[in-house]
C-alpha cells in the first residue's frame, strides 16, 4: 500500500497537469482565491508548446473552469469574458477530436471542412442534428435523464428553429433528475440553464426561472456549507426576478436567509444593494435612493441596476413633489453619458441602457408636460409601449395611458 501511494504521489508531482490541478483544487476548497489565479498562470504559460491532442484541451478546459469559479468569487468581471472565450474555444477543440464518434452516433453526415472561426465549431458539430425527432424519440424510449439533459443543453447550443421550445422541458427534465446529480452537476446544470434564460429570453420565461430559482434555493444547491461560498450574482439575480415577478414576501426572506453565506467583503454591498430595490418595491423611494448612496461597487451590471433603480425612484417622487423633476433630468444625463463615456461597459449594458433611456425620457416629458399635453401624449406613448423591450417602462406607461 505504501508503495502504491508513492507511486501516485510521484506521478501526480511528476505531471504538471496533475500537480496544478490538485493544487488548484486545495487551494479552491480552502477559499483562496487569488493563489488560484497564479498557479493557473503557470500552468498556462507551460502548456505553451505541448503536443495538442484531445488530452491537452481536457486539461486546458478544466482549468479554465477552475480559474473562472475563483474569479467569480472575487468579482473579477475583467477577466471572466477573455476566460469563457478561451474556455469555450478549447471544450471546441476538443469535440473536433470526438466529433467522428458524435456525429455517428446520431447518424448524421460526417464533417468535411474544417472552419478557421472557432466559434463556428461547436454549432458545425450540432447543426445537422434534428433534436425535435431525437427528443421525440428519447419520449419513447427509457433513456438516461442525465443523457436528456445533455441533449436539451445541446438543443439550446444549436441554430434550430424555435428552440426556445426546449427550455421548459429543460427545466423540469432538471428537476426531475436533481436527486441523481452530484452537487458539482447540480450547481453547473443550473448555471448553464440561467445562462440560457437571459435577456429578451427571460422576459419570456420569467415565471419559469423563478420557480427554477425557488427550487435550488430550498435545496440550497448555491450555498457551500463549512465556508462563505455564495456567489454574489446568484444573490442580486435571485432579488431582481423574485422583485420583477411581485413576490417581495420570497424576497425578503431570500435576503435575511442568504446574506450570511457571501463573503464578508460582499456582505455590505449585497445588503445595500438589496435593501434599495426592496425599499423601492415597497413605495420608500427616498429610502432605496438613502441606500443607492451608500454602495460603492466595482462591478458594472450592479452599478447600472443602481443607476437605473435611482432614475425609476426620481420619477415615482416627482408626482408628489415637483423638485425631483430636476433630478430626474441630472439623472438622465447621466445616464447618457456613462454609457457613452465608459468604454469598458459591455455591449449587453448598453443595449439594454438605451432602451430605458428612450422609454424614461418619454417619461420624463410625460412628467414636465400639463394636464391637456399629457392628454396628448397618449399616442407617443401607445407607440413607445410598442417598440420598448423594458419592463419598468411598460407597466408605467400602462398606468398613463388607461
Amino acid at each position: 500500500k505504501s508503495l502504491e501511494d508513492f507511486f501516485a504521489v510521484e506521478f501526480i508531482f511528476n505531471n504538471e497537469y496533475y500537480y496544478r490541478f490538485s493544487l488548484i483544487s486545495k487551494l479552491n476548497y480552502n477559499g483562496l482565491n487569488k493563489q488560484i489565479e497564479k498557479q493557473y498562470d503557470i500552468y498556462k504559460k507551460k502548456s505553451i508548446g505541448m503536443y495538442e491532442d484531445q488530452n491537452l484541451y481536457y486539461q486546458l478546459y478544466m482549468m479554465d473552469t477552475m480559474l473562472l469559479a475563483a474569479l467569480a468569487m472575487q468579482g473579477r468581471y475583467d477577466r471572466i469574458l477573455e476566460l469563457m472565450i478561451s474556455q469555450s474555444e478549447n471544450i471546441s477543440k476538443l469535440f473536433i477530436g470526438l466529433s467522428n464518434y458524435f456525429l455517428n452516433s446520431f447518424k448524421v453526415r460526417d464533417l468535411e471542412q474544417v472552419y478557421p472561426d472557432k466559434k463556428l465549431l461547436l454549432n458545425l458539430l450540432i447543426k445537422n442534428i434534428d433534436f425535435d425527432k431525437v427528443l421525440v424519440e428519447f419520449k419513447n424510449y427509457n433513456a438516461d435523464k442525465k443523457t436528456k439533459l445533455n441533449l436539451y443543453i445541446l438543443a439550446l447550443l444549436s441554430e434550430a428553429k424555435e428552440k426556445e421550445k426546449f427550455i421548459v422541458p429543460l427545466i423540469h427534465t432538471y428537476k426531475e433528475i436533481y436527486p441523481e446529480l452530484n452537487k458539482g452537476e447540480r450547481t453547473l446544470f443550473y448555471t448553464m440553464i440561467n445562462n440560457f434564460i437571459s435577456g429578451k429570453t427571460r422576459d419570456k420565461f420569467i415565471n419559469e426561472m423563478f420557480d427554477l430559482i425557488k427550487f435550488v434555493t430550498s435545496k440550497k444547491t448555491l450555498v457551500t456549507t463549512g465556508f462563505k461560498h455564495f456567489n454574489i450574482q446568484n444573490f442580486k439575480m435571485s432579488i431582481l426576478i423574485s422583485l420583477r415577478v411581485k413576490d417581495i414576501k420570497w424576497a425578503k426572506e431570500f435576503y435575511i436567509s442568504h446574506l450570511k453565506y457571501l463573503n464578508e467583503t460582499e456582505q455590505e454591498i449585497a445588503k445595500g444593494f438589496a435593501l434599495a430595490f426592496l425599499y423601492n418595491a415597497d413605495g420608500e423611494y427616498e429610502k432605496s435612493n438613502e441606500e443607492i448612496l451608500k454602495i460603492k461597487s466595482d462591478n458594472d451590471f450592479m452599478n447600472y441596476d443602481l443607476r437605473t433603480l435611482q432614475l425609476k425612484n426620481y420619477y415615482e417622487l416627482s408626482f408628489k413633489k415637483p423638485e425631483y423633476i430636476e433630478n430626474l433630468i441630472h439623472g438622465v444625463n447621466a445616464l447618457n453619458n456613462y454609457l457613452i463615456t465608459n468604454k469598458k461597459v459591455s455591449v449587453r449594458i448598453i443595449e439594454s441602457g438605451k432602451d430605458f433611456k428612450k422609454g424614461i425620457k418619454l417619461l420624463l416629458k410625460y412628467v414636465k408636460s400639463d394636464s391637456k399635453e399629457r392628454e396628448d401624449m397618449k399616442f407617443e406613448l401607445t407607440k413607445m409601449y410598442s417598440q420598448i423591450r423594458n419592463y419598468w417602462i411598460k407597466e408605467k406607461i400602462e398606468v398613463l395611458i388607461n
